[in-house]
């Protein structure tokens, strides 16, 4: 209760505080708003370690506020400490609205907090579970299937993206010509959902023992353990961190909250040294095909001695500019009234996402993330400027989706995390993970913005137990047998 009336307190103060202002930047209530969505971030954090000694800081929903607080308070927190950020164009296109920019920050992440707070505060029902029974002879064929499907996949993605791709210049999506799209989209699905069967085997055959992080590793398939490998290091070479990230989430983050907790210690070193080597990796990176390795490695190590102490942390807090930017035009072109989200949810149906911009008459694309590309880069920018998670929402609804939706997020964000700690269910334990997998990032990227991968995962799992192992559902109060035993 005290952490909802630290962030009733934070939010009335940052509303009442915005109008006794000028329009101008004020660096000091942007500070004071940030510092206060820091303590409070922090404290709740706390609060729930306090509450319950299982409470994972490596679970989705701290992972979700370190990543949403780094996106949208960063940048204002050093602003007293770094005076020279006020007058970056970069970060504030338009000055004048700097001061909204943290305020709406302030009342999405301050909606999730009371969202999330409002479930778990609530006295705990044991309620009928419907769990997915899974024979271990199954299990191990749909991991045996999902591995060679999805590296059957990934080398039908390599043949068409072209040898540039190949070379490590990183350019995104811009150079996968032909089919490499879906390609890789089924190759992400089939990838994905191998590590959450195998985190969830893992789980199965723990049952409730801690393991050490060796035999934890060496649980995996040997397969699964060689394309895990060489995901990461391909992914590395070329520059792409997400893919990086999602995939360390599921596996490290799995066998945090499902095996083992990791000390807190052990958490903030492992949190900062991957900051820096993701930052590392942005600088080393580079379009330009003809540039060998080493050259790339000299250009990383440069760039990295020449920056400044917040520029590691800061490329999250950048994505800031988006929303700055979402509030003026929301203001000059109006709402979108949900088109972007529902371009998302009928995207769920291939080749559909073209159609429906047409049809709903969009006119700078398909996506908020690409809609932000055309008025900070230009019209045919190569270069993404990506989105938030606060500004897709603005600029659908406003204030008002802004306030609904990241209140029905924080609760979606407990329910889940509560029931999968009790669940054996195959299809809750898979969707967790997919969910924590992204849960650092959902802050710089829409809201549904991974929608269809959790979704196609979900229903080819599904269809894979229904149709080509059999399936069994068992209602019942408690897991009174052992799944793979």
């Amino acid at each position: 209760m005290i952490v909802c009336l630290y962030f009733l307190v934070a939010l009335v103060a940052s509303v009442l505080g915005y109008f006794f202002i000028d329009e101008k930047m004020n660096i000091y209530y942007m500070a004071s708003c940030s510092w206060a969505m820091a303590i409070g971030a922090v404290g709740f954090v706390g609060y729930m370690r306090f509450k319950s000694r299982d409470f994972s800081y490596l679970s989705a929903s701290s992972l979700f506020v370190l990543g949403f607080g780094l996106v949208h308070f960063f940048y204002g927190a050093i602003l007293l400490i770094e005076e020279e950020i006020q007058y970056l164009s970069f970060l504030w296109r338009y000055p004048k609205s700097a001061n909204y920019t943290i305020l709406i920050g302030v009342v999405a992440f301050s909606l999730f907090i009371f969202g999330y707070l409002s479930l778990t505060l609530k006295k705990a029902r044991v309620i009928p579970t419907r769990i997915a029974s899974v024979s271990e002879a199954n299990l191990s064929r749909l991991l045996l299937i999902a591995p060679i499907v999805s590296i059957v996949n990934f080398a039908m993605f390599l043949a068409v993206v072209g040898p540039t791709y190949l070379s490590g210049a990183y350019a995104g999506s811009s150079n996968w010509r032909g089919g490499g799209t879906y390609y890789f989209l089924f190759f992400e699905i089939f990838f994905y959902l191998t590590l959450t069967l195998e985190v969830y085997k893992i789980r199965l055959r723990a049952k409730g023992r801690e393991w050490g992080v060796l035999k934890y590793a060496f649980s995996f398939n040997i397969v699964t353990l060689a394309l895990l490998f060489f995901y990461i290091v391909f992914n590395a070479y070329i520059g792409d961190r997400g893919p990086i990230l999602t995939t360390l989430f599921i596996v490290v983050g799995g066998y945090d909250f499902f095996i083992k907790r990791f000390k807190l210690i052990t958490v903030l070193a492992a949190l900062l040294f991957g900051m820096f080597t993701m930052s590392f990796i942005a600088d080393y990176r580079t379009r330009d095909a003809s540039m060998t390795f080493e050259q790339r490695m000299d250009k990383g190590l440069f760039r990295m001695g020449d920056r400044k102490w917040y520029a590691a942390p800061g490329e999250l807090g950048g994505s800031v500019r988006i929303l700055n930017t979402a509030i003026v035009y929301a203001e000059s072109d109006g709402l979108w009234w949900g088109k972007f989200q529902t371009v998302y949810i009928l995207g769920l149906v291939p080749m559909a996402k073209s159609f429906v911009a047409y049809t709903l008459r969009l006119p700078f694309g398909m996506t908020s993330s690409f809609y932000f590309t055309q008025i900070i880069n230009g019209v045919g920018s190569a270069v993404g400027a990506g989105t938030t998670i606060v500004a897709d929402i603005y600029m659908d609804w406003g204030v008002t989706g802004v306030v609904v939706l990241f209140f029905v997020l924080g609760r979606f964000m407990a329910w889940i995390e509560s029931n999968v700690a009790h669940s054996t269910s195959l299809y809750l334990n898979c969707l967790y993970l997919l969910v924590l997998s992204n849960a650092l990032y959902w802050g710089r990227s829409a809201l549904l913005a991974e929608i269809n991968t959790w979704a196609w995962s979900l229903l080819i799992l599904w269809a894979s137990h229904r149709f080509l192992l059999g399936h069994r559902f068992i209602m019942e109060r408690r897991a009174k047998r052992s799944f793979l035993g």
